[in-house]
């Protein structure tokens, strides 16, 4: 593996642990740790920000058709994306954004509806929670999610 894919490997991974850190803070309970005033988000104890949308059910078959990125310009990795392609039998579609502007404007005017978003930080995930273009995760399809974030 060259730097180069070493260090575009390193954003990517990067940026999963910055979105799974935030949306585990989004979607549980109320923290009572805090820094200077405000409150840290844990697995045991995470922030919860209000949401109006519920998360998927329990027990759905699984989807088909392409699954539906919308990425930080530049986070994403070539290679990475056909061997997912590949081990999961589906076709991975990747929208860019170069700000967090740019991606809220383009979840809002509704023409885009992506099944996951990427490196967006923890204001600009608030953002869009209050603009209810999130849904909230239903960690039962996602085994691991336990190993995002540690103590």
């Amino acid at each position: 593996m060259g730097r180069r894919d070493f260090l575009r490997n390193l954003a990517i991974t990067s940026g999963a642990i910055t979105i799974g850190g935030s949306l585990i803070a989004a979607c549980g309970g109320q923290s009572t740790t805090t820094v200077d005033g405000l409150a840290i988000g844990t697995p045991d104890n995470p922030i919860k920000l209000p949401t109006s949308i519920e998360p998927i059910k329990d027990g759905l078959a699984n989807e088909t058709g392409t699954l539906e990125i919308l990425n930080w310009a530049d986070y994403q990795n070539p290679e990475s994306i056909a061997i997912f392609e590949k081990q999961f039998g589906c076709k991975v579609a990747t929208s860019i954004y170069d700000t967090e502007e740019a991606a809220i404007a383009k979840l809002r005017n509704g023409t885009f509806k992506p099944d996951l978003i990427l490196g967006m930080t923890d204001t600009g995930l608030a953002k869009l929670i209050a603009a209810d273009l999130l849904q909230p995760l239903n960690k039962s399809y996602i085994p691991n999610f336990k190993n995002v974030i540690s103590g």
